[in-house]
């Protein structure tokens, strides 16, 4: 049985990776994280942060739709 446990959760980790991949993926198309000019690494981690803010709200409201 415990081999069974270690193959769902390699699953269930591979999923959440592919879920966070095509999350990044729709980030870099829809949020601009890919379209960062900035000098400090402050000004990178703002624009960062910024645009997960706007990936987190896009996927949330895309799954509020769908409901």
């Amino acid at each position: 049985m415990a081999g069974w446990a270690k193959i769902a959760e390699l699953a269930r980790v591979i999923k959440a990776g592919a879920c966070i991949e095509a999350s990044f993926k729709r980030g870099k198309g829809e949020a601009g994280m890919d379209e960062y000019q900035v000098r400090t690494w402050q000004g990178w981690h703002h624009h960062m942060i910024l645009s997960l803010i706007a990936v987190w709200f896009l996927i949330g409201e895309t799954h509020r739709v769908s409901r």
